[in-house]
């Protein structure tokens, strides 16, 4: 029956589809399809057996080709069942194929008999007789591999040979007739094999062709006719065999040998040990054995009989018993030979089979090896005792112990192995210290010498580092405290980001800092402040003697932390007694006014930032419009590194005037893409006190900030900040803006989540703990530059600077109990639908429903400040 190849031969996910073309149009159009190579040869494969070739099948037209169908065919003159030894193995490839376009096509030749093969590819359009191209196939079936060993002499006949004594051997030569190779699997006697013997067993291969020989010796133990078999196994099962035969003659002989044979010894040690083998000669003959003694005669530097044998007359199976001794003089192999003499036979020599070490020496074992000290901060020590042990066989005579000549200066031997014996077994301890002078590795030896002048060698590793000590806040306000009063007690937390302990050696005020300032929950000197641990330091300000302003740093000095001395800085206001009673009196502005200073980091790793505020700038300004607030926008760098340190990056935006953006969110994102050219030393404190003060003020920035205005500066950056001096002195710059209204000033940041920092969704940031610091004394919001979510964050910083122009903040913070709160004179009620709320997280009113007051009304809110009891 006629084979038909199937047609397609692909599925349609596996190679081109046909798609959207009529089956008229198909025909209509004219391709050109290459196959490269032209002509594929499968060279030889076995039957059964598989080769894969991979052609190329490219369009070479101008068309792009819709699909493709590929059918084998048998050449002429070849069988046509020929063609079911090759198929194509399915690829995904992109329909249509393009012009130009190509793919790789592999395809299995797979013969089922022994002969050669001729076969065509071809390549048809889908649905249609249209033949794009014909890639000849050629490949030779050839047999299975098969070994066939031929075993020769068979059968193979012995000279006739005395019980007791071996005949000539006889050579079994294998030939291989078979076209492949012979693996063999075991070479022996499957009957006889008491009485032949085959003296080499580890034949593994016979070649094709190959003719190996194989020796046999005929030693019979009993009289009479001898038969055995001789087997050859390949595969695992397969076996080829030859029949053993010989007479055995009854001997009438004297046969002296040694029980056992060889004889072998103990594993010994050069110069050092001694050992023993003991043994019997043995009559194994059929008359008596005039015995005469036994004498080494080979390697008798090594070998003596301590236990000789008895001599004179041995009857058949009579034995005397024979100990030698082994000390070598040399490592390695030692064969030697005993002989046995009697006075009728020839002497009998016995192999002395034995193994020698080198001579033994003392050798020491360290525990823990090698000497490796856990990361130590910078300045802190730390002891190791090393075990030593003697783990040899002989005494260790130590002489002394010390560090190597090159071993670091950070390691410092502190006790050592005492002089003297120190037995097989015994152990001893050494104390080595390890103090970083540096954050980097330490190497070095512990060297023990011996009284003969050799040393042990033993190795010092250690690994310096920094600790990382972050105090959070970095300022602390206490507000203003009444006299005789004390502040609300703040919490500042000291946190190791680093990767190693630090010691903490003092915790307390610094010199110039005013008296009335106290550290609650001090740390004991000489505590150990792990890497990641946190502990909380509690703080308050008590009043001072009189009115005034108080200030100073909280230092926490240790040691082996990256900066030794980590400072907090302190600061609040004692009032008199009579200014205790308060009366805040605000105007409600018909239209809130806002500065808004964007502080943008510039430095290479910002972009993808700076994009993400871009994109979500209208989360932020949306709050605007319901509130109907003025403001006023800008942008600089961190950079401030030229001479355009502060100036703003353009015009800053306005939505009221004569200048009022026509698109305000399109000109913002325009104006935040700031680039990523700027400094990588960022300074975003001092470049927003530069930008919203004098001379930039009134010149490049003029315009930007209004008397009336409150200022909100949003620092966004991914490192902290390295301006110089003390977050202080920053809020003390904005502040002077406005003319030390604190009520006019909010701060902002977007930043690295102190202590250590963030790295997820994308982002990674070090700690902006200045940032988080000016945050916090200036009454703004902190949110992570990981943020997931752009809009949200955005939308926080929204609320948290325009929520700021409708809330009145108190300049004391009340005892809760005394407000009062008139609207134009007339009292309005504390109440949550209707009147006022106070805000204890950031110290002001709100009003709520209808009691919100109108443009232009005068709120007065009057209080009692509050008093804690020291």
């Amino acid at each position: 029956m006629a084979w038909t190849p199937p047609r397609p031969l692909f599925a349609a996910a596996a190679l081109l589809l046909t798609a959207g073309c009529p089956d008229e149009d198909l025909l209509n159009t004219t391709y050109d399809l290459c196959v490269e190579p032209a002509e594929t040869d499968f060279g030889d494969t076995t039957v059964r057996s598989t080769t894969i070739r991979t052609v190329q099948v490219i369009n070479c037209g101008s068309t792009p080709i819709d699909g493709l169908d590929v059918v084998f065919t048998a050449q002429e003159g070849a069988a046509e069942a020929d063609a079911e030894a090759f198929a194509a193995l399915a690829t995904e490839v992109e329909t249509p194929l393009a012009a130009g376009g190509r793919f790789l096509l592999p395809v299995r030749f797979r013969p089922t008999d022994a002969h050669a093969y001729a076969v065509n590819m071809d390549f048809y359009v889908p649905d249609s007789d249209q033949t794009l191209e014909t890639a000849p196939l050629t490949g030779n079936g050839t047999p299975p591999t098969t070994c066939d060993l031929l075993v020769a002499p068979d059968p193979v006949d012995f000279d006739d040979t005395e019980v007791g004594y071996a005949s000539a051997p006889r050579t079994i030569n294998l030939t291989n007739q078979g076209n492949g190779p012979c693996a063999i699997d075991a070479v022996r006697l499957t009957a006889g094999h008491a009485d032949f013997v085959i003296t080499d067993d580890s034949l593994t291969e016979v070649a094709a062709g190959q003719t190996v020989g194989v020796e046999v010796t005929f030693a019979p133990q009993s009289p009479g006719t001898r038969a055995g078999m001789f087997s050859v196994v390949t595969a695992g099962v397969l076996e080829f065999t030859a029949v053993l035969g010989g007479e055995a003659l009854p001997s009438e002989r004297c046969r002296l040998a040694l029980d056992p044979a060889p004889l072998s010894f103990p594993r010994g040690s050069v110069d050092f040990s001694t050992t023993t083998a003991d043994a019997e000669v043995v009559n194994n003959g059929e008359i008596d054995c005039t015995f005469t003694g036994a004498t080494i005669t080979a390697l008798d530097t090594d070998y003596s009989i301590t236990a000789a044998p008895s001599t004179g007359t041995l009857a058949p199976g009579a034995r005397t018993a024979i100990t030698v001794a082994f000390a070598p003089t040399a490592a390695g192999d030692r064969l030697g030979t005993l002989s046995l003499a009697s006075a009728e036979e020839p002497d009998v020599e016995v192999d002395l089979v034995a193994f020698a070490d080198p001579t033994p020496t003392c050798g020491l074992l360290f525990d823990p090896s090698p000497v490796s000290f856990p990361p130590r901060g910078v300045g802190l020590t730390e002891e190791v005792t090393v075990t030593i042990e003697n783990a040899s066989m002989v005494d260790c005579h130590i002489a002394s112990t010390a560090l190597s000549p090159d071993a670091a200066p950070e390691f410092s031997l502190i006790t050592g192995a005492p002089a003297g014996t120190l037995l097989p077994g015994e152990t001893t301890t050494a104390t080595v210290s390890y103090t970083p002078i540096a954050a980097a590795p330490s190497t070095g030896d512990l060297i023990v010498t011996f009284d003969d002048g050799t040393t042990q060698k033993h190795d010092l590793l250690g690994f310096g580092d920094f600790a990382d000590l972050v105090l959070t806040p970095g300022v602390q306000y206490f507000g203003t405290v009444t006299e005789g009063c004390v502040s609300r007690t703040f919490e500042a937390t000291l946190t190791n980001v680093g990767p190693v302990a630090a010691r903490l050696d003092s915790t307390a005020f610094s010199a110039a800092t005013d008296p009335n300032f106290e550290l609650l929950t001090p740390i004991s000197p000489g505590d150990f402040l792990a890497s990641g641990e946190a502990r909380p330091l509690a703080l308050r300000m008590l009043s001072g003697p009189g009115p005034g302003q108080h200030s100073g740093h909280l230092e926490v000095f240790s040691t082996g932390a990256k900066e030794p001395v980590e400072r907090h800085a302190v600061f609040g206001t004692t009032a008199a007694l009579s200014a205790a009673d308060v009366v805040d009196v605000f105007t409600q502005s018909q239209t809130p006014a806002v500065d808004i200073l964007f502080v943008i980091d510039n430095s290479g790793s910002m972009l993808q930032e700076q994009q993400s505020i871009a994109q979500n700038f209208s989360s932020f300004i949306n709050f605007t419009v319901g509130l109907n607030i003025d403001y006023h926008i800008g942008v600089v760098t961190t950079d401030v590194s030229d001479a355009d340190a502060g100036k703003l990056v353009a015009p800053y935006i306005a939505n009221i005037g004569p200048d009022a953006s026509a698109d305000p969110i399109g000109d913002f994102v325009a104006m935040v893409n700031v680039g990523t050219d700027g400094s990588a030393t960022e300074k975003g404190l001092a470049a927003s006190v530069l930008a919203v003060t004098e001379p930039l003020v009134s010149t490049a920035n003029g315009g930007f900030l209004r008397p009336d205005a409150l200022l909100s500066v949003i620092y966004v950056s991914d490192e902290d900040d390295f301006s110089e001096g003390d977050v202080s002195d920053y809020v003390d710059g904005l502040l002077s803006a406005k003319g030390y209204d604190s009520q006019a000033v909010i701060a902002s940041a977007i930043a690295g989540e102190p202590p250590a920092g963030c790295d997820a969704n994308g982002n990674s940031a070090s700690s902006g703990d200045r940032y988080y610091d000016i945050s916090l004394a200036l009454e703004g919001l902190f949110e992570s530059i990981c943020t997931p979510d752009w809009s949200t964050t955005m939308e926080e910083i929204g609320i948290g600077t325009f929520s700021a122009l409708t809330r009145f903040t108190l300049t004391r913070i009340p005892d809760e109990a005394t407000i009062v709160v008139l609207v134009n004179g007339v009292p309005i009620p504390a109440d949550e639908l209707n009147g006022w709320e106070y805000n204890e997280e950031n110290n002001s009113i709100s009003f709520n429903g209808t009691s919100v007051p109108d443009a232009g009304a005068t709120v007065e809110i009057s209080y009692t400040a509050e008093c804690l009891v020291p």
